[in-house]
């Protein structure tokens, strides 16, 4: 504790701290439970495709997630959980996930028989994105017809203030000691009416 205490910096309490610590080397088993194997990515896969099944997308994509990380990069396995994740994505509604996983499933070694239906997924992917797209196009636009209508009937000034400009011309500006220089309306108006417009 003496010694703690007579340390000038951070560096002399960490050398300190160090000659009471040796290091352990970490065995190798620790490390080959992390290695690539085909046999646990299609354990996971199958787990995975239980979960898919039962409807639980989370535990799916965990299990889809791990497959890919077992799964050897010059195997069958690699692809087949691609494929399998991108459907996955397809039913989260998320079709640029999988459209990325079609792709990379294509890349890899994938099953000939499967490739079909990886295809005709990535077309439902396009179209379904293209749809999207549509509809916020209409959203937008619908949004811009609401806001020059808006602009156009309720938010221009209808008889412009030859003295100040963007005001209705029922508008005097007014000064007062008490009250400094303002804004004041001049006649009876209704209520809700619009006198200044912002520029």
């Amino acid at each position: 504790e003496s010694e703690f205490k007579v340390c000038k910096d951070g560096l002399e309490r960490v050398q300190l701290i160090k000659k009471l610590f040796h290091w352990i080397p970490v065995p190798d088993y620790y490390f080959q439970r992390f290695e690539k194997s085909n046999d646990i990515s299609f354990k996971l896969r199958e787990k995975a495709n239980l979960a898919y099944k039962n409807g639980n997308f989370n535990l799916a994509l965990r299990g889809y997630n791990l497959a890919v990380m077992f799964a050897s990069t010059d195997g069958e396995e690699l692809g087949l959980a691609y494929g399998n994740r991108s459907a996955l994505f397809v039913q989260m509604k998320n079709p640029y996930s999988a459209l990325r996983d079609i792709d990379l499933a294509l890349s890899c070694s994938y099953a000939e028989h499967l490739k079909k239906k990886l295809l005709d997924r990535k077309k439902k992917c396009n179209s379904f994105i293209l749809q999207e797209k549509r509809e916020s196009l209409k959203t937008q636009e619908r949004k811009q017809r609401g806001k020059n209508y808006c602009n156009e009937n309720f938010l221009r000034l209808k008889t412009h203030n030859p003295s100040i400009s963007n005001a209705e011309e029922f508008v005097s500006i007014e000064y007062t000691k008490e009250r400094g220089r303002r804004l004041v309306v001049n006649r009876q108006v209704s209520p809700g009416k619009r006198f200044e417009e912002k520029t």
